[in-house]
């Protein structure tokens, strides 16, 4: 004789499943500040990546170290978007005056190389909105309010993050007004220092760690009070 579900049972099993899953839906809500941590971490890493396989150096150019790969965040309104924050993937290479300007400057989204790792720049044009990416505006998609940097990488109202051709971590190898670093090895995160983006939603924090020398990344969580 086979054995089946009667109707009462299969209500019951409806209900809890119903009541598991109005239990973890906050849960699921919540996890949009550990998605964020995780693709900021991932193009930290391409940042790194970049400026390791695309050395700046250049005898003839007394500014060649200015113009190394650099994550940088900005709270600013592009491509007929709100006033959010975003972030980008660049290279300084024409005042050295850590200005995202141009499309030469800004790198193509490994995953689709017709679209750049930016969802757009001060003065960005028609035709490149086109190809800047909405993935990398964190409120939008991620519900980030807002990003601060601490440690050794605040550094006035800069929110940039650079390395070398060793893949060490720097401070914002350009500043405004033409200054930033003076020497190839300016501005190097060095052991003992501390280098953290911080990342926040309404109810959360990200605060990823990066290491000296090495550009080890770490990330710990906490609610807000």
């Amino acid at each position: 004789m086979k054995k089946a579900f009667t109707m009462l049972e299969l209500v019951v099993v409806i209900v809890v499943i119903g009541i598991i899953a109005a239990a973890a839906l906050p849960r699921i809500n919540d996890d949009h500040i550990a998605e964020a941590a995780d693709q900021v971490m991932s193009h930290i890493r391409y940042t790194q990546h970049l400026a390791m396989q695309d050395s700046k150096f250049d005898p003839t150019d007394a500014r060649w170290f200015r113009k190394r790969w650099s994550i940088t965040f900005t709270r600013a309104s592009f491509c007929e978007g709100a006033n959010e924050w975003r972030y980008s993937v660049y290279h300084d290479d024409g005042d050295a005056t850590d200005n995202l300007n141009s499309a030469n400057e800004v790198a193509r989204d490994p995953l689709d190389p017709n679209k750049f790792m930016s969802s757009g720049w001060a003065g960005i044009s028609k035709a490149n909105c086109a190809n800047a990416s909405s993935k990398y505006n964190l409120a939008r998609k991620f519900g980030i309010t807002n990003v601060e940097l601490r440690g050794v990488c605040r550094d006035g109202n800069l929110q940039t993050i650079s390395f070398d051709e060793f893949g060490r971590p720097m401070r914002s190898v350009s500043t405004p007004g033409g200054g930033g670093a003076a020497r190839g090895y300016d501005r190097l995160v060095y052991n003992g220092q501390n280098c953290q983006i911080v990342l926040s939603t309404a109810k959360r924090q990200a605060t990823i760690t990066i290491a000296p020398e090495t550009g080890f990344l770490q990330v710990t969580f906490a609610d807000r009070s």
